[in-house]
């Protein structure tokens, strides 16, 4: 965590003291859907484009990963979702800003559950009702 938060921050999230020496708690966002090997692969694309990252390594998702590790996914879904749509929130702001020209998107299409998704229902409904461009990236891995 390069800004440092201290505390507990009940909206897992801080504004910084200075917006052109901080850096941006979320970054530029990268979306992923259809299990591990499609965040491997989202991890894999934000470690060579230095300022990307996932909703999973920002503070609050770690944190809600911590949350949520234990629990069963029709209870944690919500959490992810009103985390997710967040998430799609500050890259719809980053273009409007100008910081982004589009956003990246990773699909396993060996377990990508579509209209189900937390991409499908979530994010990507959002950033296409501010008409984000998305580039989205195909895998095609098999988990056991």
């Amino acid at each position: 965590d390069p800004i440092g938060l201290a505390g507990n921050n009940p909206t897992l999230y801080g504004y910084v003291q200075d917006v052109n020496t901080w850096l941006d708690i979320w970054g530029f966002n990268v979306f992923w859907s259809g299990r591990s090997p499609a965040l491997e692969a989202a991890r894999v694309f934000t470690s060579n484009n230095p300022g990307r990252v996932v909703l999973e390594d920002t503070s609050k998702g770690i944190e809600l990963t911590n949350i949520t590790k234990e629990m069963d996914w029709i209870d944690a879904k919500p959490l992810w979702n009103n985390a997710s749509a967040e998430f799609a929130e500050n890259a719809v702001a980053d273009f409007n800003a100008g910081k982004i020209s589009h956003v990246d998107v990773f699909i396993n299409d060996a377990h990508y559950s579509g209209s189900i998704s937390v991409w499908e229902s979530v994010e990507k409904p959002i950033l296409v009702k501010n008409n984000i461009p998305i580039v989205e990236h195909h895998i095609n891995v098999k988990c056991t």
